[in-house]
């Protein structure tokens, strides 16, 4: 199987939550000097998602390290970090991921939740106004926007 194989392979089994046996397809892409940003990547997801964030996170590092222009790996991580508590990490990390993509309407949504979370306001709306604007049909998007307003 070749490394495209492999990761769509993995996204597919990802995507109905077999967790371990998406690890296990994009296994061989993860370590070493040649390891891929993407595998690396779903492989932190995946970690994620069956509760072993600290691997999570160094596999986000590691993907990071490689390609520090991996907008989605700075979202994850981001995500990651939020959801552990680590507000300042994640708002960083949120800003990372715009900096590199600034229409990146993911990005925008979750630090808008970020600043929703930490009751600021003013930014929260900001943040989920241009989410929206990215993706007008999202309703999360809609409702957050709601909330802050």
């Amino acid at each position: 199987m070749t490394p495209s194989q492999r990761i769509a392979a993995a996204i597919g089994l990802f995507n109905i939550q077999r967790y371990p046996e998406a690890l296990a397809h994009v296994a061989p892409l993860v370590e070493g000097d040649g390891a891929n940003v993407d595998a690396l990547n779903l492989a932190a997801a995946c970690m994620r998602a069956l509760g072993r964030t600290d691997e999570a996170e160094r596999y986000w590092r590691l993907a990071l390290a490689r390609e520090p222009r991996h907008a989605a790996s700075w979202n994850n991580l981001g995500i990651l970090l939020q959801q552990a508590g680590r507000a300042a990490e994640a708002e960083a990390a949120y800003r990372r991921a715009l900096a590199l993509e600034p229409a990146y309407a993911d990005a925008h949504y979750n630090l808008g939740l970020l600043y929703q979370q930490e009751g600021a306001w003013e930014p929260a709306a900001a943040s989920h106004a241009r989410a929206l604007a990215l993706r007008p049909r999202h309703a999360a998007n809609s409702a957050n926007l709601g909330l802050v307003l």
